[in-house]
């Protein structure tokens, strides 16, 4: 279903990031003791609505009306931990890179209706520089809009064309 958009959005990024990097990494959910091959943990830290239709409009797909798409933001953080700290650094420059140059990422089935691209984007988070948050770990951020679709939807006619004459009675 469509509404699987959160976890289609994390497979993909994920799977694209540990083809890039091949062997330098090993994806984890969870981190153990530091090894030498440095461990990355994507973590989904929050999704929440970004936007919210009060006046009602409503988007025609073929011959039904549906609500218009909700909004939705997610955060995704990607955490690092590795035994060797030159490793670590290389490691987070190579993944820097990768989401410089893979931003954008086709919808496939979990598009929503009305976008035009077809594609989600990922856009890093930008933090201050007093961010105080005591993490021995390394991370980066990374947010991602996705919208979905309303199931409940109305049927429409479209009007029919007619050829309409009259005659002028003088």
């Amino acid at each position: 279903m469509q509404s699987d958009i959160f976890r289609y959005v994390l497979k993909t990024i994920s799977t694209n990031y540990k083809e890039y990097l091949n062997d330098k990494v090993m994806l984890v959910d969870s981190f153990n003791e530091p090894e030498k091959k440095c461990q990355v943990c994507f973590r989904v830290t929050d999704i929440y609505q970004i936007a919210n239709d009060k006046r009602g409009q409503k988007i025609v797909v073929g011959n039904q009306r549906y609500d218009v798409p909700t909004q939705f933001a997610m955060r995704i953080r990607l955490e690092f931990l590795a035994a060797d700290q030159l490793e670590l650094l290389s490691v987070m420059g190579q993944t820097a890179v990768f989401f410089k140059d893979n931003a954008v990422y086709e919808l496939n089935e979990y598009d929503w209706h009305g976008n035009v691209s077809h594609k989600f984007f990922i856009e890093p988070v930008i933090r201050s520089t007093e961010y105080t948050e005591n993490f021995k770990i390394l991370f980066f951020e990374y947010r991602v809009e996705v919208q979905i679709n309303s199931i409940k939807s109305e049927r429409i006619v479209r009007v029919e064309k007619r050829d309409i004459r009259s005659n002028f009675v003088n």
